[in-house]
């Protein structure tokens, strides 16, 4: 019975976050995929390109937004791309986890009041 509240309260919060937030789940073979690309790619301004794209429209796990930030060499590009990340994180509540991806505290820090002012 336990089992079944807590399925029940996993549904209706995952329905409630994407009411504000209409995004489906991207599947581990699309976010493979995605990553592979992004690899694939020399230019930043591409690598960025495909990055925003690829997240359009689905919901991503902090561990997933953390893979793609690492895939860019610079933090003021990881910053970009968690920035346009937590708008399409089902992790809300613990996006800050994203932090760890940066090199510089500064740039922890610009997220971070990112984030508390959304």
């Amino acid at each position: 019975m336990k089992k079944l509240y807590i399925t029940a309260m996993l549904s209706i919060f995952t329905f409630c976050i994407n009411a504000q937030n209409p995004c489906q789940p991207i599947s581990d073979l699309s976010f493979t995929s995605l990553v592979k690309s992004i690899e694939s790619k020399e230019f930043v301004d591409i690598k960025m390109e495909l990055a925003q794209q690829g997240v359009k429209g689905k919901c991503l796990s902090v561990d997933q937004v953390k893979s793609l930030m690492e895939l860019f060499e610079s933090d003021s590009d990881r910053l970009k791309v968690a920035k346009y990340a937590f708008t399409n994180s089902f992790d809300g509540d613990d996006f800050e986890g994203v932090t760890e991806a940066f090199k510089f505290e500064q740039n922890k820090s610009a997220l971070k009041e990112f984030i508390s002012k959304k």
